[in-house]
């Protein structure tokens, strides 16, 4: 689960803000607590929602998340800079560094881990272990200065393996985080390294983002292979009344005449890229996802899913391109396969946008959905929104509701409705509207000069 995030210097976060998920003074809706097995363990809040005006930040928080799982995760080429993007409105903003940090519960342990670093080189990398009464233990750090000389400390006993896994560390290219470089090698059999590998299967395993144009890749290949999950899917649909009756993974064959609206060089090149039982998603060119799949034994193959809707009066259903279906449903066909994994295995749902193309009732009940799935599970929802619906206490916890706003200078902040501390009867959403809690837009002007 995550504990908490901060960021520093990335897109409209200038100076050094945190969210942080533990839970407040709030007594109620205690099932949305993760509680520690330990003692002296931490407990976590499953839900935050972050609101805020059009271009306050809201889609940078999910951004700095998503940037930073992508540096720990993707293969990145030695000769190319790092893709961070610093904070613009200030002098030589090109030469400061962006800062980014997780603490996290892993494995029924908490571990704090992050870096500094601009579009050239990492600067800092650390990794420590949160123990007991928040004292913290170094398990790894590497700073790299000016001129390119790397210092690595190790505060963990590596059973003899330390000169190799400084040898990893120290091999690691100046734009290359250590834990990526990990990524790439065989660490199976280094004793001692076991909290560098679950900090890395956190990031790759747990940590799930979900941006507004995203569709997850790996519904054609659940549908398709795993029963309970396509039929898990299918009773989602049909709850949420989208008039589908079933839904179907289809092979598509262009050997045998069937046609594949993306150019066959298209393919090939993408399939040169892919590794054995990776998948990809492809849009084709009438709107249309495929999903380019390399099979274990090499073997390609290209999926498409079907919806299949009732025939009037008929015991027969008819197949609708997923172009067919509304904007709506399109977009729940995405989301499912969170609450589907939310179901069988610990995540950290990060999403932008979360009501987009949703009735506001159906975003309220995905919510509710949500909290009854996760109730027994470490699972956590992070999401932005617009649906002020959604601002209720009936529903959420003070504590699990944020604001997102910029200042004049066009910082964003954040910071929580916890600390305003309203009565438990109060009604959130009218005071969120009228501005008592910030975060909502405003025109400079009454735009008369349209009628000059």
């Amino acid at each position: 689960m995550l504990i908490r995030f901060t960021v520093k210097n990335f897109l409209s976060f200038n100076e050094k803000r945190e969210v942080l998920l533990t839970p407040g003074r709030v007594r109620k809706h205690k099932d949305h607590i993760s509680r520690s097995k330990k003692t002296n363990g931490i407990d976590v809040l499953k839900h935050s929602l972050f609101y805020g005006a059009n271009a306050s930040g809201k889609s940078n928080l999910v951004k700095a998340i998503a940037f930073a799982k992508k540096l720990v995760v993707s293969k990145h080429k030695p000769e190319k800079s790092v893709p961070v993007k610093p904070f613009k409105l200030v002098e030589n903003y090109k030469k400061k560094k962006s800062m980014f940090e997780f603490e996290i519960k892993c494995y029924e342990k908490y571990y704090a881990y992050g870096f500094e670093l601009n579009k050239d080189k990492i600067f800092e990398e650390w990794l420590y272990e949160i123990r007991k009464n928040n004292k913290e233990k170094l398990l790894f750090e590497r700073t790299t200065d000016l001129n390119g000389s790397v210092d690595i400390k190790f505060g963990i006993d590596l059973k003899n393996n330390e000169d190799r896994v400084r040898f990893i560390a120290k091999d690691a290219r100046e734009n290359q985080l250590f834990l990526n470089a990990i990524n790439e090698r065989n660490v199976k059999d280094i004793k001692g390294i076991e909290p560098f590998v679950k900090t890395l299967k956190w990031f790759k395993n747990t940590l799930v983002t979900i941006r507004p144009e995203s569709e997850y890749a790996g519904k054609e290949v659940g549908i398709r292979k795993d029963e309970d999950f396509a039929e898990y899917f299918t009773n989602f649909l049909q709850n949420f009344d989208t008039g589908i009756e079933g839904v179907e993974c289809k092979e598509i064959k262009p050997d045998e005449g069937e046609d594949v609206n993306i150019p066959d060089d298209l393919i090939k090149n993408i399939v040169d890229e892919l590794d054995k039982k990776q998948t990809t998603v492809l849009p084709g060119s009438a709107g249309e996802r495929y999903a380019i799949m390399k099979n274990k034994e090499g073997s390609t193959s290209i999926l498409k899913i079907v919806t299949k809707h009732k025939i009037i009066d008929k015991d027969e259903s008819v197949d609708f391109d997923i172009t067919e279906e509304s904007d709506g449903t399109r977009r729940m066909m995405d989301i499912i396969p969170s609450l589907i994994l939310a179901k069988n295995s610990e995540k950290v749902f990060v999403i932008d946008e979360l009501d987009r193309s949703l009735h506001s009732h159906l975003t309220y009940q995905l919510i509710k959905l949500f909290s009854r799935i996760v109730k027994d599970k470490s699972c956590q929802l992070l999401a932005t929104t617009h649906d002020t619906d959604l601002l209720d206490l009936d529903l959420l916890r003070r504590d699990e509701i944020w604001f997102i706003e910029k200042n004049k200078n066009g910082e964003s902040d954040i910071y929580s409705l916890e600390e305003y501390a309203p009565r438990h009867d109060k009604n959130i959403k009218k005071g969120y509207l009228r501005g008592r809690y910030g975060g909502i837009p405003f025109l400079k002007s009454d735009l008369s000069w349209l009628q000059e």
